[in-house]
């Protein structure tokens, strides 16, 4: 057995390493996947997880040392983790056979996260290498869950913060934007002109095209600053294919492109049907693709290919033959306003995508 002094030395260690883990990011999720790496290093445990209130359920939010099927949610009141989720009381088990509704263990400690005066979570510390928890075990969960407490609240006041300042910068934008839509509702407005003077079948279906790709990058436009508005994301889900809708969204861009030297094409081998917002997903490609398309110059060729990837998931990947990124933009290019040709688009494309992406739990 360790001595009094060991375990205090381990106390002290623990603490100073999570302490550094919390000035290290201000990614809830990176934070608290670092504060539990720390915690299963120190304390001497098999598995760590973080669960997070959202509604009536625990969500799990940061784990090392067990690999699971996400996401994963547990029913306050339900099991050991709802129980302490839901009463705010925490649980010592040593020695037992108990579960903690994520697996069965033989020791662990669920240590209620507290914020404020309600329960915003759960921390679990799994099989112990000696199967028992001791006091100052207890007193690094009570620590540990305190800093994923703060690691939540910092979180939150940053993402005000930032909150506030996308919405000054769409102030900022205001004009920006209104040049941008004022020029596509000229074009729109020569097209009907050219209509007028020679309404022929042929030269109304012509136009007819490329005034409903107008129309529709006003639509992009206008969503993507209103979801760039928005705190979160709010996914409305159906059952759809995944690869039909990459060729739709292929083909809808290349009505624009009639009259230039740029097409895209879609390479798609098999029907991948997914459960997602299909409309927010249409965005993503359309977004995808689109800058593909402004990156190249004169004449090239965008490819948009879609494949399955495992029984859950699949990859949709775009492909240019432009210039491709410069380099000093490439490790922030989700980041808002880091597209390099402002005389094209407002910056805001690849956030939104990046958004919309982690919303439906991919990357």
């Amino acid at each position: 057995m360790e001595n009094h002094n060991d375990r205090q030395a381990q106390l002290l260690s623990t603490l100073l390493e999570i302490a550094h883990k919390m000035n290290s990011s201000v990614k809830l999720d990176e934070i608290l996947t670092e504060i539990v790496e720390a915690a299963k290093k120190y304390v001497g445990v098999s598995r760590v997880s973080v669960f997070l209130k959202e509604g009536d359920k625990l969500s799990l939010r940061a784990f090392t040392g067990f690999t699971p099927e996400l996401p994963m949610l547990v029913s306050l009141g339900d099991g050991v983790t709802g129980t302490v989720g839901k009463t705010g009381q925490e649980f010592v088990g040593n020695h037992s056979n108990s579960s903690s509704n994520e697996y069965e263990a033989t020791a662990f400690i669920s240590y209620p996260i507290h914020s404020g005066n309600g329960i915003i979570g759960v921390l679990n510390l799994t099989d112990k290498d000696n199967d028992f928890y001791d006091d100052i075990d207890t007193q690094i969960a009570e620590y540990i869950a305190a800093q994923c407490a703060l690691a939540v609240e910092r979180n939150s006041l940053y993402t005000q913060l930032v909150q506030s300042e996308r919405l000054k910068t769409v102030g900022l934008l205001r004009a920006s934007i209104v040049h941008d839509i004022r020029n596509m509702l000229g074009i729109v407005e020569s097209y009907l002109a050219l209509v007028e003077d020679d309404p022929s079948v042929e030269t109304i279906n012509e136009y007819f095209l490329a005034i409903r790709s107008e129309i529709s990058r006003v639509q992009n436009l206008a969503n993507d600053m209103l979801d760039y508005s928005k705190h979160n994301i709010k996914l409305n889900y159906s059952d759809f294919y995944l690869d039909e809708l990459c060729v739709q969204v292929a083909n809808e861009i290349n009505l624009s492109l009639k009259y230039t030297e740029v097409s895209v094409k879609s390479d798609v081998r098999a029907h991948i049907k997914i459960h997602a917002d299909e409309e927010r997903l249409f965005r993503v490609i359309f977004n995808l693709i689109n800058n593909a398309v402004q990156a190249i110059n004169d004449k090239g060729v965008v490819m948009v290919r879609c494949r399955p990837n495992g029984e859950k998931c699949a990859i949709v990947s775009v492909y240019d033959t432009g210039k491709g990124i410069p380099e000093e933009i490439q490790k922030n290019i989700s980041e808002p306003f880091q597209g390099f040709d402002k005389s094209k688009s407002t910056g805001l494309g690849l956030s939104i995508v990046n958004d919309i992406v982690k919303a439906h739990h991919g990357s």
